[in-house]
């Protein structure tokens, strides 16, 4: 047995308020948009990893691993480095149209290693139970979850879980665009169009998550979600199109599957947008049931 296998890890749970601060988002969203997105970059006092508490912090130690509990389910995890209160309370980003922090007083801030934020699909409270058995149900108060030890148990439900994080899923996205990356022509037209999903003739959008990654590791530009029901997958392209056909009837699939659907079930679209579309391009996309719409930033 190792050192650190004897002084495990302190585990807390700590509940996320989904209706002030994330405005019922989707628990994917909440992955996507703000685990694996913001909150490795917020920053403050030369610290990233910055996530802001209201009424209370929380005893722990550093190092001590926190499980974020959102919509009465486990979605994501990070180890913590530092805890700083506030003298006066302070107020988030007033300047932001959806903002999380959006007109809320916090009185501290949390402080993870962004290396460590990890999300995963959801872990319910009869999950949690099986590892920790004195622990009963999902609530607003910030569990601490003994013994330890118990955490090599969690560790390895995990593993069936489908963990990503925040340097995995920069590798799949490195991978999918190759070497040089994406293009800078590239990422404007996919954030444009995921903020006009008007142009290409989606309405009634729920909220988009960029570069969604499903569990097998695999990446679409775009996955927007509507208000009946509706999945679509959206690939971007700007002067070549057909790698991009070929993405969008496996990131449908994929959907598909991950919805437990038919795979050619009307309940998922796939579109994919170019600058130029050639005849051919068309012709294939018509015979394989994809989308297709021409589109620039001008």
């Amino acid at each position: 047995m190792t050192e650190k296998d004897k002084n495990p890890p302190m585990v807390r749970i700590l509940p996320m308020d989904r209706k002030f601060e994330f405005k019922n988002w989707s628990i994917e969203k909440v992955q996507r948009n703000f685990f694996l997105q913001d909150l490795p970059n917020k920053e403050a006092n030369g610290r990233k990893g910055r996530y802001l508490y209201k009424e209370k912090g929380m005893v722990a130690d550093k190092g001590s691993v926190v499980l974020f509990q959102y919509d009465n389910m486990i979605i994501a995890s990070a180890i913590l480095t530092y805890i700083e209160k506030f003298d006066e309370p302070q107020y988030g980003d007033d300047d932001a149209d959806d903002s999380y922090y959006d007109k809320v007083k916090y009185t501290g801030a949390f402080y993870f290693e962004p290396s460590s934020i990890t999300v995963f699909d959801p872990i319910n409270s009869d999950e949690v139970n099986k590892i920790w058995n004195k622990f009963k149900v999902f609530s607003n108060a910030r569990h601490d979850l003994k013994p330890p030890e118990k955490y090599s148990e969690f560790k390895e439900l995990l593993k069936k879980k489908n963990p990503i994080t925040k340097k995995g899923q920069d590798r799949n996205i490195n991978k999918k665009y190759a070497s040089g990356g994406e293009g800078p022509d590239h990422k404007k037209l996919k954030e444009w169009i995921a903020e006009n999903p008007q142009v290409i003739g989606l309405k009634n959008v729920k909220h988009y998550i960029l570069e969604y990654v499903y569990p097998s590791g695999d990446a679409v530009d775009i996955l927007f979600e509507l208000s009946d029901d509706i999945d679509v997958v959206v690939e971007i392209e700007t002067d070549n199109p057909f790698p991009g056909c070929y993405q969008a009837i496996k990131y449908r699939v994929l959907r598909c599957a991950q919805r437990n659907l038919n795979l050619d079930s009307e309940s998922v679209r796939a579109i994919v947008v170019a600058w130029k579309i050639p005849e051919e391009v068309r012709h294939f996309c018509r015979r394989y049931d994809i989308e297709y719409f021409e589109s620039s930033l001008e």
